[in-house]
């Protein structure tokens, strides 16, 4: 969004520039300066009154806005709603400021915010393929110059990959988590959760459930899965957590709750359409969440399949966010190695790509090191 600024507010000024979905801030000095190049609009109220407002209102429709007040009355703060306009103290914090613009402009609340960097996936039924793109997106984040952590929540299925032991997994750590002494093993050493971890690729990663016995929604708890997160967002800039596809357990419940965006990954079959439908009328909705509020990953995709993109997304309601092809052998790789995106080709790995830079547009605050840049022609072959 390229957004006019057109204030002496530097600690608000220095705030816009932390949020991504603003892409350009252009400071100017005059209301003349407006035109309809720019989406959104943040000036200092100054001079202006009520019918200057209302006036730029009608010249400017479209445009989102935001006025910094000296002074607030009840005529100005009606008239700004009355308008569309989102007004703001001078004298809040910048980071109040901040979020009153993200919630007011971008629908992006503060719980949101709090788990930026933590990203659920989930699939409409088993065997998808969650916990391989989980991976694939891990290795490719950390690309990115991230420091990436999956955590396998997974109560029914561990997600072990063959060839790579480890003696812990979700159940191995989870008693210490719920008691509260694994938290006080962290403060001693702030890389306690990742030496546990398998480290792969760049990346490190929990393993799931291994315990058939704890798989039930009773035993495990959303509080302690909560600071198991929590922890995670500590050690790592991005958290990716691994839900699996059974959606009435405490960690699916705990993942989505503590995540900010949720992808859905789904196949070119009437069984995913058919499934997250009965999910979303007999869980998802009595836990609040709504279509909008997932991202669509279409798995093993591919353009002669009957169910196409266009009718998956019509019958799931949900947005798509990106196409993984079907790779012939995929199962066979993952035996021979692991994790298939080492293996898998060119346009499975360009779509990974896709979907990593896609996802991480909404980051929306705190310290995140630059993202390096990976050209479109690596992934054609050519030398750049």
């Amino acid at each position: 969004m390229k957004v006019a600024f057109m204030s002496q507010n530097t600690g608000f000024e220095a705030s816009i520039e932390k949020i991504n979905q603003i892409t350009e801030l252009i400071k100017i000095s005059d209301v003349g300066e407006i035109t309809h190049r720019y989406e959104g609009l943040i000036f200092d109220q100054t001079n202006l009154d009520t019918v200057d407002l209302i006036n730029l209102r009608d010249q400017f429709p479209e445009v989102k806005m935001a006025m910094i007040a000296q002074v607030l009355s009840e005529t100005l703060i009606n008239v700004c709603h009355g308008n569309n306009i989102t007004v703001i103290h001078e004298k809040v914090p910048s980071n109040e400021f901040m979020k009153v613009l993200l919630l007011e402009w971008f629908g992006i609340e503060k719980r949101r915010m709090d788990y930026n960097t933590v990203f659920s996936l989930s699939g409409t039924h088993s065997q998808v393929g969650v916990t391989q793109l989980a991976l694939c997106l891990a290795s490719e984040l950390s690309s990115f110059n991230l420091k990436v952590g999956v955590l396998g929540l997974n109560q029914y299925n561990a997600g072990d990959i063959p060839g790579k032991e480890t003696d812990y997994s979700f159940d191995s750590l989870y008693a210490s988590i719920e008691n509260g002494i694994f938290e006080k093993e962290y403060q001693r050493d702030k890389n306690k959760l990742k030496s546990l971890m398998l480290e792969l690729d760049g990346f490190y990663y929990l393993v799931g459930n291994r315990d058939k016995r704890f798989a039930s929604e009773s035993f495990y708890n959303m509080e302690a899965i909560q600071k198991l997160i929590e922890i995670a967002k500590q050690e790592f800039d991005i958290v990716l957590l691994d839900l699996g596809s059974i959606y009435d357990t405490a960690s699916v419940v705990a993942g989505l709750k503590y995540s900010t965006t949720h992808l859905l990954v789904a196949t070119q079959q009437d069984i995913s359409a058919r499934n997250f439908k009965q999910i979303r009328n007999q869980i998802l909705k009595e836990l609040g969440y709504t279509e909008d509020q997932f991202q669509l990953i279409i798995n093993k995709h591919s353009v002669n399949a009957a169910y196409n993109a266009r009718l998956l997304t019509d019958q799931l309601g949900i947005p798509l966010v990106g196409r993984v092809p079907y790779v012939p052998g995929a199962e066979d790789i993952e035996i021979a190695h692991g994790i298939i995106w080492n293996e898998a080709g060119k346009p499975f790995n360009k779509a990974i790509h896709t979907i990593a830079r896609a996802i991480t547009t909404s980051l929306v605050e705190g310290n995140m090191p630059k993202l390096k840049k990976k050209s479109f022609f690596s992934f054609m072959g050519a030398n750049v």
